[in-house]
């Protein structure tokens, strides 16, 4: 696992220690970085000020898939394709609790800012499953189960203030969950392919979803129709992750990281992982038009 300093556009350290690739990283408000193992089963606990392995967790049996800590940094919360999503007590180092109910493997989790539910995803090819469920954190049991999409949950996310669920699927939709009542509010429909993550702005304004398609596209989740905005790639999967910090959205690829603001319609590069193509940004002045799309 690499650590980047954004300010100073440079690696900042190589954390070593799983025995394969990883899946999903997740960063405390404390400075710890915790990161899941696609064969190794392990969720890892890193010191990020310290730049060393803090803790091995072990108990799921399969590929951990997803990993998201409480507000409150307290605890973990991973899923497995074990098909369980486990809590694990970060200050002790150990297992809290087992949460069964999904038929297939844990594609993705998610915790309320209030620490007060977990959501999580499920499913895989011909799965009978496809569920989004949550779970009540505090009594460690489900809560409620769900239904609407037809193939694997691939990535779900929550607003900042609790009311929605957002997920995206293999079959092609983003759908919109409302958490209180525990019911289907909308199908957001324009993908082509897979949704393989969603996001959600700080303001809860807009969702991002990325996939298969080579789209990267921005939804206005107030009145959950598509905004006119499709950022396109052929070569390179995109996957975004909201800032805490204003109405943004970074997006990561393989070229680098940079930087949507839904309401500009601009995207900014901060972060070049290859100089050459660097270059190649800068001296191309139709390149943000082959990757910004205003329709």
């Amino acid at each position: 696992m690499q650590v980047w300093n954004l300010l100073e556009k440079r690696q900042e350290a190589v954390l070593e220690g799983h025995t394969s690739g990883v899946n999903s990283v997740s960063i405390t408000s404390d400075n710890l970085c915790y990161s899941t193992c696609y064969c190794d089963k392990t969720v890892r606990v890193w010191n990020l000020l310290e730049k060393r392995q803090e803790a091995v967790l072990e108990g799921h049996t399969r590929e951990v898939n997803s990993v998201a800590i409480t507000s409150d940094n307290r605890f973990v919360v991973s899923g497995s394709d074990d098909k369980t999503v486990r809590v694990w007590n970060l200050l002790e180092k150990r297992q809290e609790a087992v949460l069964e109910g999904h038929m297939d493997g844990v594609n993705s989790v998610a915790i309320t800012s209030d620490n007060r539910f977990v959501v999580s995803g499920s499913g895989s090819y011909g799965s009978s499953d496809n569920t989004v469920r949550v779970w009540n954190l505090l009594e460690k049991r489900q809560e409620a189960v769900l239904e609407g999409h037809t193939s694997e949950v691939n990535s779900v996310a929550i607003t900042s203030d609790n009311r929605f669920v957002v997920s995206g699927s293999e079959d092609n939709t983003v759908r919109v969950w409302n958490l209180l009542e525990k019911r289907q509010e909308a199908v957001l429909e324009g993908h082509t392919s897979s949704v393989w993550s969603v996001a959600i702005t700080s303001d809860n304004r807009f969702v991002v979803s990325g996939s298969d398609d080579n789209t990267v596209r921005v939804w206005n989740l107030l009145d959950q129709k598509i905004k006119s905005m499709n950022i396109t790639t052929n070569h390179i999967f995109v996957e975004a992750f909201p800032s805490k910090f204003g109405n943004k959205v970074y997006l990561t690829t393989g070229f680098g990281i940079s930087i949507l603001k839904p309401d500009e319609k601009e995207i900014y590069h901060e972060f070049f992982f290859d100089p050459n193509f660097k270059e190649f940004s800068e001296n191309n002045y139709c390149f943000e038009e082959g990757i910004l799309k205003i329709t």
